[in-house]
């Protein structure tokens, strides 16, 4: 059973009656464990997460980058700056300025995952930016994919065929390196 949105249980199980049964009388969500700092300390406090996580080195720095580009263009101080009545109208601009729906979708999900953090880790109560809707992907495709033509197939094939020969005879080291010299 969980418990009615906006409350959460204390830690630990949920209450149970008499008869064992999980309570449905909520408690209060808890107050934030520690009080929040600059974004500064909290973004990489974030991004050691990300490190513990075993994320990429480049999702890791995509993501804070995004958010570091929202905190600068929106001038945001504070954790409780990052709302939904702030975000939209950033990414309402995005869209006049051609920006493609995945990369809008991607600020918006870098966002609401390191909110989602906060959350997790007692630094706010709650969040509003999983409400913001998602960009259609499919209605505004940047890049359409199609099968090569017969003329790229071949250009494809006469490469992939001649570039073993060429790997054997490129020179490694000293001062002709990279050039076709070598014997086979």
């Amino acid at each position: 059973m969980k418990p009615p949105l906006g409350t959460s249980w204390p830690i630990g199980r949920p209450r149970r009656n008499r008869s064992g049964r999980a309570s449905s009388i909520p408690t209060p969500s808890k107050p934030p464990s520690r009080p929040p700092g600059p974004l500064a300390d909290q973004l990489k406090d974030y991004g050691q997460t990300l490190s513990v996580n075993e994320v990429s080195a480049t999702y890791k720095a995509n993501a804070l980058r995004a958010i570091r580009r929202l905190i600068d263009e929106l001038r945001l101080v504070k954790l409780s700056d990052f709302r939904r009545d702030k975000i939209e109208p950033w990414l309402f601009g995005a869209i006049l300025e051609g920006m493609g729906a995945r990369t809008r979708n991607y600020y918006r999900d870098a966002c609401s995952r390191f909110l989602t953090w906060c959350v997790d880790t007692g630094r706010v109560r709650e969040h509003d930016l999983h409400k913001l809707p998602k960009a259609d992907e499919r209605a505004d495709p940047r890049r359409k994919r199609r099968a090569l033509t017969e003329g790229e197939l071949k250009r494809l094939l006469c490469v992939a065929l001649g570039r073993p020969l060429k790997e054997a005879r490129t020179i490694r080291s000293g001062k002709s390196r990279g050039e076709l010299a070598a014997d086979v």
